[in-house]
């Protein structure tokens, strides 16, 4: 899609989204409230999505597999910047809100507003999707509340064509002290599946930024190896990567 194509897309969601307060309080007054998601809900078709820069969009499906009908919003934030001003990471859903009957199938489109990417690396965003089912009015004592979704965007350069399970050895392992260092020289947003030390495996890895380091706090008696796999663009894990270290 062009930009000035994209442009009108904006300007339209824009609007959109400043009526969102009032359409939702019409849904409400229609007999939507915010609910948990429970035996039955919304689902979606995979934990992270990549939009590939020489496309004009990304797209991400939604299903209802329940019976009652839900109300979705949709909205993309910065990473690190949660409840940043919607719309600023420089990408738009559409359509921004819409509702969903029982067993329905939609697709949201992810639009870039324009081209100001680092064209060296990946860059990380975040998809927010919540949902708002239709309130059972028979339960008079049920507590309901709204439930959001979050899946990383990728963003991947159209010069870039490796995938991540391809560049997991430029991933360099170090310690000082009771730290253990990654250094990811990649480009490539590295999700981290898990991570031992020794016999041990850390929690919360999370992931690696291109060209970045992180650190891990990890007891000073650790020696031995370095175990990891890595995540791909579809979810799964890559085999796992065995690497030794000078623990001196």
């Amino acid at each position: 899609m062009a930009a000035s194509a994209a442009n009108n897309i904006y300007m339209v969601e824009m609007m959109m989204l400043r009526s969102i307060s009032g359409v939702i309080t019409t849904f409400l007054l229609a007999g939507f409230v915010p609910a948990a998601l429970g035996f039955g809900g919304i689902s979606i078709n995979g934990t992270r999505l990549i939009y590939d820069g020489n496309k004009s969009e990304a797209q991400l499906t939604v299903k209802n597999t329940g019976n009652s009908p839900y109300l979705i919003q949709s909205w993309v934030e910065e990473n690190g910047n949660e409840g940043s001003k919607r719309n600023s990471s420089g990408f738009i859903i559409t359509p921004p809100l819409f509702r969903i009957e029982g067993h329905e199938r939609h697709i949201l489109r992810i639009y870039k507003l324009s081209d100001n990417f680092p064209k060296d690396r990946e860059s990380i965003f975040w998809i927010n999707i919540k949902s708002i089912p239709r309130s059972d009015k028979s339960e008079l004592n049920s507590l309901q509340i709204a439930v959001k979704t979050k899946i990383k965007l990728i963003f991947r350069p159209e010069n870039i064509s490796t995938r991540p399970e391809e560049e997991v050895g430029k991933i360099i392992w170090s310690r000082s002290e009771n730290r253990l260092i990654a250094k990811n020289q990649s480009n490539h947003v590295m999700n981290l599946y898990k991570l031992k030390v020794g016999e041990s495996e850390l929690s919360g890895v999370g992931y690696l930024l291109p060209f970045d380091t992180k650190e891990f706090e990890v007891p000073k008696d650790y020696s031995g190896f370095v175990e990891f796999s890595v995540i791909n663009d579809h979810g799964q894990t890559t085999p796992s990567i065995t690497t030794s270290l000078d623990w001196k």
